[in-house]
């Protein structure tokens, strides 16, 4: 005798189990990404307050504002890459990672000129900061337009 099953036949979920059928799924966190994001800010914090950063020797390595650029272009790679699973395509998380570093730059140069004795704020500083956050970026919608996405 065939029996035939009278419940409707329930599909596979579309999601694997551990993803919410909601897309919230992607939203999962990785946090060896929030961790060196944090490492870095907690840096970027020190570098910018201690009354005597670290110096190097001389040459284009010594100049400032490299330093400036080359700190904040990190800053925004990192917190590019930590926000990127949270927006699978597009450059979103790029640009809130610009605004970021943006935002973390002007508050320090402002920190540097009121609440702290031998440091001094300045808007060229500010500058390099915006310009090596803009070259991280830059640097990110090349490679996505070369197909090849960090």
């Amino acid at each position: 005798m065939h029996s035939t099953s009278v419940l409707p036949q329930i599909p596979p979920p579309a999601h694997p189990p551990d993803q919410l059928s909601t897309g919230l799924g992607r939203l999962r966190p990785h946090p060896e990404r929030w961790l060196l994001l944090g490492a870095w800010i907690i840096a970027l914090f020190w570098l910018s307050l201690t009354p005597h950063p670290p110096q190097l020797a001389s040459g284009l390595l010594a100049w400032d504002k490299l330093h400036h650029a080359a700190g904040y272009a990190l800053l925004t790679l990192l917190a590019g890459w930590a926000l990127a699973p949270r927006f699978p395509r597009g450059m979103r998380p790029w640009g809130i990672a610009w605004g970021l570093a943006a935002l973390l730059g002007a508050a320090l140069e402002l920190l540097q000129a009121w609440a702290t004795a031998n440091r001094s704020g300045e808007f060229a500083d500010l500058q390099a900061n915006l310009l090596g956050a803009g070259a991280a970026l830059a640097l990110v919608w090349f490679c996505r337009r070369l197909r090849w996405s960090p």
